[in-house]
């Protein structure tokens, strides 16, 4: 079939499809105006993604932003925001309400979980793309009641953005507020058992006294090196002594007996009475009484000479035995200046580990107060990223039915469904429809036509003509 065959048969049976099409309109339009009204109320609601929260300072990364809508179009639409709608409404106390839910679900269930299914089924939640505005619809027979309920979803919803903000908020301050409570009493605990510490010990905060006892073991040290150098020389010279007096040669060669003056003097009187004797050995014979006073003076000498000298080396072992002593008393005293200052050490790693511990308590407790002084504030807030724009107004005109689309979109259907009806017609009571279509059906050429040529210019300049004949073809 081509187009102008086509066209001929819409032009034919153009009453069919003008029919189809004013009935479909008709129909659609008496039934759109017999349907009920729905009216539909908007509100916008803004939710603020800058993504900083004025209290915490926290970011929200800007790949979670289409997530995030997301999440909030669910909230929105959540059973418990239904549920706050329905309590806030107080629709559950309305006799109306109880009668439908005792016809729909014969006395079981809740009424309010029942009205809050029934409330979110015409609720239509849309957020933008390109913004962060996200429009709350409800739909009802009531324009005010649309408006109502529109508000009150919006409201509702911010509500529950603000306890799903704070709650955690408030749980984690109350939890904080016991770690608080075994911080403080653990810092405290610390703080008992360093002061006991210091007191059992004598230790006070500021004690200078590590310092005094290194200084003082220092001064042992040095004390005690010397008093070995003293113990040494000592003894080197008290050896030497006793050995050149056992001898008895050499010892006027120490010095302590060249230091002595009354070794000197005896040695001076000793020479004195020698030279006196040589003189009188001159004179006078051995056994003259002068010769033997003489002789017996300068041996009283030379005996008491030796005894004082015994007493010098003597009184060089006596030095060297203290020397000995003393540095046995220093040693000693350095030991115990060690073992002191060692305890004195350890005593103060057991305090440094004791104020470790106070410092890792008060560190804790700091954080957790912290941390609890920031919780308890965020419980506090009354404040969330979500406002309500602009609020629902009572619509004027109802948003269903649409009667002029409903009307349109039959006006089309039904010219689809005219055309539709003319070609089933065609085929059932199939009609020749011009030249071109008699010269297929007898198979010969046309070879004239009587009467006036009706060829679809003719036709388009004579609308609507009759249309109904069918065209004869001459005979040859």
């Amino acid at each position: 079939m081509n187009p102008v065959t086509l066209f001929l048969i819409l032009l034919a049976r153009w009453k069919i499809i003008v029919l189809t099409v004013a009935t479909a309109a008709a129909t659609t339009y008496f039934v759109s105006k017999l349907l009920p009204k729905t009216y539909e109320a908007t509100a916008h609601v803004l939710i603020d993604l800058k993504g900083q929260d004025q209290l915490t300072g926290a970011m929200v990364p800007v790949q979670l932003i289409p997530g995030y809508m997301t999440t909030q179009r669910e909230i929105m639409t959540s059973h418990g925001v239904g549920l706050k709608v329905v309590r806030a409404l107080r629709l559950a106390e309305s006799a109306e309400a109880r009668t439908q839910f005792q016809e729909a679900t014969k006395g079981k269930g809740v009424i309010e979980d029942w009205l809050a299914e029934v409330l979110l089924k015409k609720l239509d939640v849309k957020p933008s793309r390109d913004s962060s505005i996200v429009e709350v619809t409800y739909s009802a027979a009531d324009p005010r009641f649309a408006k109502e309920l529109a508000n009150a979803f919006s409201q509702a919803y911010i509500n529950t953005a603000l306890e799903l903000k704070v709650n955690p908020s408030r749980d984690s301050a109350t939890w904080f507020e016991q770690q608080s409570t075994a911080a403080r009493n653990a810092l405290e605990e610390a703080q008992v058992r360093l002061s006991d510490f210091q007191r059992k010990n004598g230790i006070i905060a500021n004690d200078e006294r590590i310092d005094v006892e290194t200084a003082r073991l220092n001064e042992l040290s040095s004390q005690l090196v010397q008093a070995q150098a003293a113990s040494y020389d000592s003894g080197t010279r008290a050896k030497k002594g006793s050995e050149l007096q056992r001898s008895g040669a050499g010892v006027d060669a120490l010095p302590e007996l060249i230091g002595n003056s009354v070794i000197q003097g005896l040695k001076m009187q000793l020479s004195q009475k020698e030279g006196e004797l040589a003189q009188v050995s001159q004179n006078i014979g051995v056994n003259h009484p002068e010769y033997r006073r003489v002789q017996k003076e300068l041996e009283a000498l030379r005996q008491q000479i030796s005894t004082e000298t015994s007493k010098v080396v003597r009184s060089l072992g006596n030095v060297h035995e203290v020397n000995l002593r003393r540095e046995a008393e220093i040693r000693n005293s350095l030991a115990a200046q060690k073992d002191k200052l060692l305890t004195i050490k350890r005593l103060r790693d057991e305090m440094a580990v004791l104020q470790r511990e106070v410092e890792t308590n008060q560190r804790t407790f700091d954080l957790v107060r912290q941390r609890l002084t920031q919780t308890s504030l965020e419980g506090r807030q009354n404040q969330t990223n979500v406002v309500l724009l602009t609020p629902a107004t009572e619509p004027v005109n109802a948003a269903h039915p649409r009667v002029f689309l409903n009307t349109f979109l039959a006006t089309i259907l039904g010219g689809l469904l005219g055309v539709g009806a003319a070609l089933l017609l065609e085929i059932i009571d199939k009609r020749v429809r011009g030249h071109s279509q008699l010269a297929g059906v007898v198979g010969a050429p046309v070879l004239g036509q009587l009467g006036k040529a009706r060829t679809v210019s003719g036709w388009l300049r004579k609308w609507p003509g009759r249309m109904s004949r069918v065209a004869r073809p001459a005979r040859a």
